[in-house]
């Protein structure tokens, strides 16, 4: 029995239980089923999410284990979002049906996300998930570096692990004539010199959360002299693997075992486009003000710390509902805000400046 990855001369191949189209479009090669698995699971999320119900994470670990398994191993086309909005706009004109191709998967969880926000990213990203797996598994280290005698030990590792990634990056030289893929390598050295930062200061991490915009930014800026950059994220969804993007992957991994959710934090392009379109969401998480009784136990289960003195980042926020499952109050709910005149609830606001 063939194994999932393999070597073919001196590349290493990612083979998929899917290699062909199963729903294919028209008389074309191109597949449906990408979108239709997407839309699928989108709901799936959906539902749950808005459905309050006892062991919700269990329900919610079980979405992440089907997406994972289904977008990683089931099917062939790529589903690293950013790179395919920058290809798929390269060809729109020329050949319309590649460029379906390519946006079909972003269309869909864009679609999804102005309406129940980034679910995609709580409910369904395989690399959200492996950080998240990754960080429970390893919780205890975070416990013991946010002691006084690990402070140098700390930051002995952060040196080692950035030498290690200027070496990596040096021996492979992933370049290539179009894919600067070596341009993750040094985001990653970025991300650590971050994660190093905010645990030295915790209020900076605010300020750092606006960085995925700057990363966002200079990935089409550079796409205007025809150049592309891969991302960690984009390791699983190619026909070879990509060297740079599986050492980003495994230093994102890694990060995660300190700073939990690291890259979704920080970096993520994809994390920064889907928040600009789950700040004004249809659906949101609410606080009903008269059940609050303000002992800040939504705070501290966040994966990502978007909720801070009471207040809700929407465009950091992943919709995984720990807060809510972990109020036991019942204060904070899930509602349509295109109704929310009808409701006597208090939003969580976008804005650092106002507080309840």
């Amino acid at each position: 029995m063939d194994l999932p990855f393999g070597w073919e001369g001196d590349r290493l191949v990612i083979r998929k239980v899917i290699e062909r189209a199963l729903l294919p479009l028209g008389n074309t090669a191109l597949d449906l089923t990408p979108f239709l698995m997407m839309a699928g699971l989108s709901v799936v999320a959906a539902l749950l999410m808005r459905w309050r119900f006892p062991h919700r994470q269990w329900a919610r670990r079980l979405v992440q284990t089907i997406s994972a398994v289904a977008l990683i191993m089931g099917v062939h086309p790529c589903a690293c979002m950013t790179r395919d909005i920058i290809l798929g706009a390269n060809v729109l004109g020329r050949d319309d049906l590649g460029a379906f191709k390519y946006l079909i998967v972003f269309a869909t969880v864009a679609a999804f996300t102005t309406l129940f926000g980034r679910i995609f990213c709580g409910w369904l990203c395989p690399l959200g998930f492996a950080q998240e797996l990754l960080a429970k598994l390893t919780a205890w280290t975070r416990g013991a570096a946010d002691r006084p005698a690990w402070l140098y030990v700390r930051y002995a590792l952060g040196v080692l692990f950035l030498g290690a990634l200027f070496y990596s990056s040096y021996k492979t030289k992933p370049a290539t004539f179009s894919f600067i893929e070596h341009a993750m390598v040094f985001y990653t050295i970025g991300l650590l010199l971050i994660v190093l930062t905010v645990l030295a200061d915790r209020s900076k991490d605010w300020f750092f959360k606006r960085f995925r915009y700057a990363i966002l930014a200079s990935i089409f800026a550079v796409f205007i002299y025809g150049v592309y950059a891969n991302g960690p994220f984009c390791v699983f969804f190619t026909a070879y693997v990509e060297w740079a993007s599986l050492i980003s992957c495994f230093g994102v991994l890694l990060l995660s075992v300190v700073l939990m959710n690291a890259w979704c934090r920080y970096m993520c392009p994809e994390g920064a486009m889907l928040g600009l379109l789950a700040k004004r969401a249809a659906w949101q998480i609410n606080r009903n003000d008269a059940r609050c009784r303000r002992d800040g136990c939504c705070e501290p289960v966040c994966p990502v710390d978007c909720i801070v003195m009471g207040i809700r980042d929407r465009e950091t926020c992943l919709y995984c509902m720990k807060c809510v499952d972990a109020c036991p109050y019942g204060a904070l709910e899930i509602v349509n805000e295109l109704e929310a005149g009808k409701k006597q609830t208090i939003p969580f606001s976008p804005r650092p400046t106002e507080y309840f």
